[in-house]
């Protein structure tokens, strides 16, 4: 079938047995002992077909399209919250209630959110 060109492999269900009787075979031939010509019938599991030539290959790796432009604002309303929030701390800074917070705390804190959406 191989040479005929209907398959270009051919793939059958008993390689252990197929490999045990090619190992016995070059193991007789080796020593010179006596091989009968014989075939090994196995039921055919899968005939691949690959052509020789392929076609080129394109892939478009860009799966966002139009999503790209839901991140910007996304992350244009994450940065206008953080610089906000960073300014009312400034703000505030000496109100009992931010002071118990350490304000360089917050201020940190608003630089952390302002990182993490910018990676949206």
């Amino acid at each position: 079938m191989l040479s005929q060109g209907y398959a270009d492999g051919l793939v059958g269900q008993l390689p252990f047995q197929m490999g045990q009787d090619v190992a016995s075979t070059l193991y007789k031939l080796k020593n010179d002992a006596d091989v009968k010509s014989e075939i090994l019938g196995t039921n055919l599991i899968e005939i691949l077909r690959v052509p020789l030539v392929l076609p080129q290959l394109n892939v478009d790796y860009n799966y966002l399209g139009s999503l790209t432009i839901l991140g910007y604002i996304l992350f244009a309303i994450v940065a206008i919250l953080a610089i906000g929030c960073c300014s009312w701390t400034f703000l505030n800074r000496n109100a009992r209630v931010v002071k118990a917070s350490q304000p360089m705390f917050l201020y940190l804190l608003c630089m952390g959110v302002l990182i993490f959406g910018s990676t949206i």
